[in-house]
């Protein structure tokens, strides 16, 4: 069974009841938000780091040699799971607290110059 539902309101609205309804949907959906005015509940077993998860069984790529990049609690579960994460210079800082690195905002090409800097930089190459 598939579920995906959003429910859009006020993002004061959301965020009073955020807690609530995670509690309430504990173990049975995911609920987060990816924009303040929308909440969202996603099938329990689908995140971006059940996603980075595949991609580590079926390409054998490590945790520790993978990069996510986001900037909403949508993507804490992948920021988590990898082995270097970057939040968007636009993100919550509870989202920040958790990653390696802050880019700029996704307004400001916060995507392109981690790659360029980081890379450049060669960080990143593998001997």
């Amino acid at each position: 069974m598939e579920l995906q539902e959003i429910w859009l309101d006020d993002p004061t609205q959301i965020h009073a009841y955020k807690g609530d309804i995670s509690n309430h949907f504990n173990g049975k959906a995911n609920v987060h938000t990816s924009v303040p005015k929308q909440l969202e509940f996603v099938h329990i077993s689908a995140s971006k780091a059940i996603a980075l998860e595949k991609i580590n069984e079926r390409l054998g790529i490590s945790r520790e040699e993978m990069i996510a990049i986001g900037d909403g609690y949508n993507d804490l579960s992948m920021l988590r799971y990898a082995g270097y994460s970057v939040a968007m210079g636009n993100a919550p800082d509870d989202i920040k607290s958790v990653c390696s690195y802050v880019t700029l905002p996704n307004t400001e090409d916060g995507v392109a110059m981690f790659i360029e800097k980081f890379f450049s930089e060669g960080r990143f190459v593998k001997n």
